[in-house]
C-alpha cells in the first residue's frame, strides 16, 4: 500500500533529515512512501486546494508566513481523516494541536525510533491491522473500540467508564483487564485510573491534567514514573 505523505518545513536542513529517515523506515516497512516536500505552508496548501490526496502530513509548527497550527486548522475544515504530525522545537507547543486532533508531535531534533512508532501505527492503521479493544458493556452487549479514541478509563463502584472522544462507555470488564488490553500508550496513574498519554497536557504531584483541561489523580510514588512515560511517548526513549 502507498502512504501519500507531504513534509512542510520552511527549513531544508530539517526536511533533508526527516526525508532520510522516512526512507530508512520505509526500506523495512510492508508499505511504500510517496514523498512531497514543501518549503511553505502557503506552498503546500496551493497544490492541495487542487489535489487532497495525502494520507501523512509532517508539518512544522514555527514557520514565516502561516504557522503549522492555522495550516492544520485550515485542512481540518475539508478533511478529517488525514493523519497530521506536528514536529516542533518547544515543547511548549504540543498542547495547540488538540483542535485539530493531532496523531502526534515530534520534538526536534527528531527521534528516528518514535518517527518509526509513529509510521508503523499509520501504516497498520491504513492496512487495517490496528486492533480494536473490544469489551462488554453493561448493557452485555459486545462492543469493539479504538484505542485511539480513548481519553481515560476509571473504574466505579460496578462497571468500568471508559471516556472516548465520542463519549462514555460502561463496560463489564475490570480496569486490570482494560490495562491487559491496552499498549504503552496508556499510563494507570492510579489503582483506579488508567489515562491516554496522547491526551495529557501536563503532569503535577497530584493530578493530570487533560487537554480538556479534565483533572484525573495521580498516586504520589507514581509521578516520577508517568513524567517519564509522558516524555518518552513524546519524544522516545529518554528514560532508557
Amino acid at each position: 500500500m502507498l502512504i501519500r505523505t507531504a513534509v512542510i518545513d520552511d527549513e531544508s536542513v530539517q526536511r533533508e533529515y526527516l526525508l532520510s529517515l522516512l526512507k530508512k523506515w520505509e526500506e523495512t516497512a510492508i508499505n511504500t512512501l510517496s514523498i512531497h516536500q514543501f518549503d511553505s505552508a502557503e506552498a503546500f496548501m496551493f497544490e492541495y486546494e487542487e489535489d487532497r490526496r495525502y494520507d501523512m502530513l509532517f508539518i512544522d509548527i514555527q514557520m514565516k508566513g502561516m504557522n503549522g497550527i492555522d495550516m492544520a486548522k485550515k485542512i481540518r475544515q475539508h478533511d478529517d481523516l488525514v493523519n497530521i504530525v506536528f514536529i516542533t522545537a518547544y515543547p511548549d507547543f504540543m498542547q495547540s494541536g488538540y483542535d485539530v486532533n493531532a496523531l502526534h508531535y515530534l520534538i526536534k531534533p527528531i527521534n528516528d525510533k518514535k518517527l518509526f512508532e509513529i509510521m508503523d501505527k499509520v501504516s497498520a492503521k491504513m492496512s487495517g491491522t490496528v486492533k480494536p479493544v473490544l469489551i462488554r458493556t453493561k448493557q452485555n452487549v459486545l462492543m469493539k473500540i479504538d484505542p485511539d479514541s480513548i481519553i481515560y478509563i476509571e473504574a466505579d463502584a460496578h462497571d468500568t467508564k471508559i471516556c472516548t472522544k465520542s463519549g462514555m462507555i460502561y463496560a463489564k470488564e475490570s480496569i486490570t483487564d482494560m490495562a491487559g488490553m491496552l499498549g504503552d500508550g496508556f499510563f494507570r496513574c492510579q489503582r483506579s485510573f488508567i489515562v491516554s498519554l496522547k491526551y495529557i497536557r501536563y503532569i503535577t504531584r497530584k493530578e493530570i491534567v487533560l487537554d480538556d483541561n479534565r483533572l484525573i489523580p495521580i498516586s504520589r510514588n507514581l509521578y516520577d514514573k508517568a513524567n517519564r512515560a509522558f516524555i518518552s511517548y513524546f519524544k522516545g526513549g529518554m528514560d532508557e
